[in-house]
């Protein structure tokens, strides 16, 4: 598995278990996709699959939003992170990956 994405795996699922309501795809440029849901995070095996909320963004981007470095909003409102879907989901994700 790409280390970038295990990484990402590792970091996220404790966040999302039991917490994230729906579906959420995280797309790291380059990288490929997660898929979030309340079970946790995985890698996206079907990217036609529906979705609350598409987020993609670089590997440096989504690293600065997980450390707490790099504010989500900011981020889409600059154009370094683009969104797709529940604009309303995107901001609780938010809230999650940066908790």
């Amino acid at each position: 598995m790409n280390p970038v994405l295990q990484e990402a795996i590792e970091l996220l699922t404790p966040k999302v278990s039991g917490i994230l309501e729906g579906r959420v795809r995280l797309i790291i440029k380059d990288e490929g996709a997660l898929l979030l849901t309340r079970e946790g995070a995985s890698v996206d095996a079907d990217p036609d699959a529906a979705v609350d909320v598409t987020m993609t963004a670089s590997e440096a981007v989504f690293r600065g939003i997980f450390s707490g470095d790099t504010n989500p909003v900011v981020a889409a409102m600059t154009g370094r992170l683009k969104l797709n879907g529940s604009m309303a989901r995107a901001l609780k994700v938010g809230e999650i990956m940066t908790g």
